[in-house]
């Protein structure tokens, strides 16, 4: 699909990428960003688009002309705001990104510093009765009738970023109709209760389970695990908790190498 969400670390698939879009500037969730702008410039790879929440544009331009005096080179990135709420932002091959509303910081500095992202496949099909016409007739036909062309919206993926799971409840429909959900789940008990994770404002495994019936997406996938948990007690505590519980089919993020 040629965009990587959120780049905490630079993995070779994400370097490939022409497209980072970044739920949020916390480190964790752009600390690859260094590398992946080096290794492109290096390489000569295109310039690539750095997609991020609107109240941190400024922030990521600083931090991307910093990271150039450092390296004794500017980089060279286009830098946009995510869409707003009610938006969506054409990206190449048929994709669609839209955002959705978090909670991972207080009050209003939600809308402006932090985002999920949903994306989608478009198809565009021309209504029967100009099929076969040249080019010409139906760009002015449809300068006149943008109708003749309709759209299939297919959500495909969505990502939460960091959040608490109350969104769920006011997501829109196409979110949580998306093949696949990847969902924040930061604290999975055992030591950490829903107090803590609110502290943060992030996902305790036991209040996202109550709003987990509300999402129709075939898959949620769950990450952003604490490193209070080792993988294989993770995966045990996962599977205990999601054991019985009616919605989509649940997965655990491979943890890879923890720090």
């Amino acid at each position: 699909m040629d965009i990587t969400i959120d780049l905490g670390e630079c993995s070779g698939a994400a370097l490939r990428t022409s497209v980072v879009a970044l739920t949020h500037g916390h480190a964790d969730h752009i600390g690859g960003l260094a590398m992946y702008l080096g290794v492109r410039s290096l390489y000569g790879m295109p310039d690539p688009t750095i997609i991020t929440p609107p109240g941190t544009v400024a922030a990521m331009t600083d931090l991307i002309d910093s990271l150039g005096r450092l390296q004794g080179k500017p980089f060279k990135a286009r830098i946009v705001p995510a869409p707003e709420f009610d938006r969506t932002m054409d990206l190449d091959n048929g994709l669609r990104l839209g955002t959705f509303r978090v909670n991972h910081y207080p009050g209003d500095l939600a809308d402006g510093l932090a985002c999920g992202y949903v994306l989608s496949r478009v198809t565009r099909r021309l209504r029967s009765d100009f099929v076969g016409l040249p080019g010409p007739v139906i760009a002015e036909a449809r300068s006149r009738d943008p109708g003749i062309v309709t759209e299939d919206v297919l959500p495909l993926v969505a990502v939460s970023g960091d959040t608490t799971p109350e969104w769920i409840a006011a997501a829109p429909e196409h979110v949580l109709q998306a093949r696949v959900l990847f969902q924040e789940c930061t604290f999975l008990g055992r030591g950490r209760d829903p107090q803590a994770a609110q502290k943060g404002m992030h996902t305790h495994v036991d209040e996202l389970l109550k709003l987990l019936p509300l999402a129709r997406n075939r898959a949620v996938v769950l990450y952003h695990v604490s490193q209070f948990y080792r993988p294989e007690d993770a995966r045990e505590l996962i599977n205990a908790a999601v054991a019985g519980v009616t919605g989509p089919r649940v997965h655990l993020f491979d943890m890879g190498d923890r720090l």
